[in-house]
């Protein structure tokens, strides 16, 4: 679903949503804590973006139950930005009342405003 949106909205190409499914079953994406990062070939990706889903009742992912779903479509055109961005999802996944919060957050906007105090 988060990668037909990032198709729908342009910053993939549609081929994207099948490679993110496929690259999935080689091997699951969750980082632990309730988080998943699902991601396809860069090769697809027009423009970087991130689609985030929470869920009311946690979705079996790979071998953990998962809350929290951030769809990367990162393109690496800058290797540091994309190792900062992993730094922060693997510091976001060690800290579960973060977590909870996101989780409950049901604004949008309030929803992103928590990513720029948590710093």
């Amino acid at each position: 679903m988060l990668a037909t949106v990032l198709h729908e909205k342009g910053f993939v190409e549609k081929e994207y949503t099948h490679h993110a499914i496929t690259r999935e079953r080689m091997s699951s994406t969750n980082i632990g804590s309730g988080v998943a990062i699902p991601h396809g070939n860069p090769k697809l990706i027009r423009h970087s973006a991130i689609a985030i889903a929470t869920m009311k009742d946690p979705i079996e992912w790979g071998s953990e139950k998962v809350s929290l779903v951030f769809m990367l479509a990162v393109k690496n055109d800058d290797q540091e930005d994309t190792r900062q961005l992993f730094r922060e999802l693997s510091f976001i996944s060690e800290q579960p009342a973060f977590i909870q919060m996101l989780i409950k957050e049901t604004d949008n906007m309030q929803f992103l405003s928590h990513f720029h105090h948590s710093k």
